[in-house]
């Protein structure tokens, strides 16, 4: 139960105590039930709590493509894409080589079965279900270790609809599989050496083991300097990832975080000039991030935004723009979005646009709009709509009240004449006076 609750995936191990007391007490299939009912008890307790403290809510956000593919699949189609993750977790197995943090779409593709992949993978997969189903008349140790495996496997196998988990592939889900083929794997070493009839088969091990050792020791070491900081981390999770749209983000991020502390900093030309390629190099990431995610349809607002942001510190204010309009079309009362366009708009003096998107953001959230407020009333004196400009400008006398703005307000009234206005704020400083 305390396993349980610390990791849900323990929850398969009830089928592995089953499988224990089969293989390894020799007791019939009926009696092993009847030994792991402790645990089954267990277990369901444990869904009981879980299904009435957690709802849909707790874990919707993880349930989309972006995240995992198979989400974005059913049918033959969802199967076949299956098929091509589990043949990729088997690849991993065999060969841990060009590892990565992360799996995101699109680094696994959607495949359907006129690709050789999930063909290969069903024959495999269909195989090692063979093996262990056949060991459960003869006990055979290769055989538990195939079950062990494909049990513990099965909580992330996203096998049903229902049970599709917030990821496509993560290495971290082999922790516990991959003991299963390792038992497998040395009871197979010593099958082999009996047939051969080498009474001294363990000396086989030796020379296997010492090499997959000293072949991870040597990766380990060239792989240190990954670690250096944040861009070179990140950036190598591109270079294992390349067609996932999260490590160009999280490379993105990493530089344009860079970027940003060199511009607090301030120090010379030279850092400025490594600041702007950190920059350049970011918005790159982002646009490569999002040309990934286009076919997904589900581009996350903040990867425009801050793409917006890393062309606004390039001064380049035209891409800047689009990025910023992309991400109210995700999300059309961005504040952060919609606040840039306007300031934008505003700077270049395109006092029409630059109104339209502040009275937005003043109807969004109006209490912390006054320096909005402000900027609208000039854009509006800009243009000589006077009475638009003192209205926007009364309004916000209901979060601010000050004598510049009051002076303000009395110097447009004038241009159209409007005493008892003038005569209204006129009292209004003769009260703040006091």
């Amino acid at each position: 139960m305390s396993a349980l609750f610390s990791k849900e995936d323990s929850i398969t191990f009830v089928a592995v105590f089953f499988i224990v007391s089969y293989y390894f007490y020799e007791t019939s299939l009926i009696k092993s039930f009847v030994k792991t009912f402790p645990f089954i008890i267990s277990a369901l307790i444990y869904l009981i709590i879980r299904f009435n403290v957690l709802d849909q809510t707790t874990t919707e956000g993880a349930s989309n493509i972006l995240n995992n593919i198979i989400y974005a699949t059913e049918g033959s189609e969802r199967f076949a894409s299956n098929l091509n993750v589990w043949i990729n977790y088997l690849k991993l197995t065999f060969y841990p080589f060009h590892l990565s943090y992360d799996y995101s779409y699109n680094q696994i593709p959607i495949v359907d079965f006129t690709n050789f992949s999930p063909i290969f993978s069903l024959i495999i997969f269909a195989l090692l279900i063979w093996i262990a189903i056949k060991s459960l008349k003869t006990r055979s140790i290769v055989g538990f270790g195939i079950w062990f495996y494909l049990i513990t496997f099965s909580i992330y196998s996203n096998l049903f609809p229902e049970l599709t988990i917030g990821s496509t592939l993560a290495e971290r889900f082999l922790f516990m599989p991959i003991l299963g083929l390792i038992i497998s794997f040395i009871i197979l070493l010593q099958f082999i050496g009996t047939k051969l009839k080498l009474d001294t088969y363990r000396i086989l091990l030796i020379p296997i083991i010492a090499g997959i050792s000293i072949s991870f020791i040597i990766r380990d070491l060239t792989h240190i300097g990954v670690w250096r900081n944040d861009i070179s981390l990140f950036e190598s999770g591109v270079e294992s990832s390349p067609k996932s749209w999260r490590t160009h983000t999280f490379y993105a991020v990493a530089l344009k975080s860079e970027a940003q502390k060199i511009l607090n900093r301030g120090q010379g030309d030279d850092n400025q000039g490594i600041a702007i390629q950190h920059l350049t190099k970011a918005s790159e990431e982002y646009n490569k991030s999002i040309e990934i995610l286009e076919v997904s349809r589900k581009i996350p607002l903040s990867n425009y935004l801050e793409l917006g942001d890393c062309y606004l510190s390039l001064k380049d204010t035209t891409n800047a723009l689009k990025s910023y309009q992309n991400a109210l079309s995700v999300n059309s009362k961005s504040m952060k979005g919609l606040y840039y366009i306007f300031m934008i708009y505003y700077i270049q003096k395109n006092y029409s646009q630059a109104i339209n998107y502040g009275l937005k953001l003043v109807e969004l959230n109006p209490s912390n709009s006054d320096d909005i407020m402000q900027n609208i009333a000039k854009s509006y004196t800009q243009l000589k709509d006077y009475k638009k400009a003192i209205d926007i400008l009364d309004k916000s006398l209901k979060y601010s009240l000050s004598r510049q703005k009051l002076a303000i307000l009395m110097a447009l009234c004038s241009k159209i004449k409007d005493s008892s206005r003038m005569e209204y704020y006129q009292k209004l400083i003769a009260d703040s006076n006091k």
